[in-house]
């Protein structure tokens, strides 16, 4: 288990432990999750906007990119 928050859902959501099975659940452009540095982030809605292109965070998708 990673215990951690996803970053990117509301503010107020309590942390929560997310399992690396989760995680690697969340691996398309409809829901893309990365782990960096103990923290999960929602970054689906970056992918398009990030300044490295796609293929950065698609190559992490449900990874541990720290």
């Amino acid at each position: 288990m990673v215990n951690t928050e996803v970053v990117g859902g509301a503010p107020d959501e309590p942390r929560s432990q997310v399992s690396h099975a989760e995680l690697q659940r969340h691996t398309s452009r409809s829901s893309l999750w990365v782990l960096i540095s103990g923290i999960v982030y929602d970054v689906t809605s970056l992918l398009d906007s990030h300044p490295g292109g796609t293929g950065p965070i698609l190559k992490y998708a449900g990874k541990d990119a720290t």
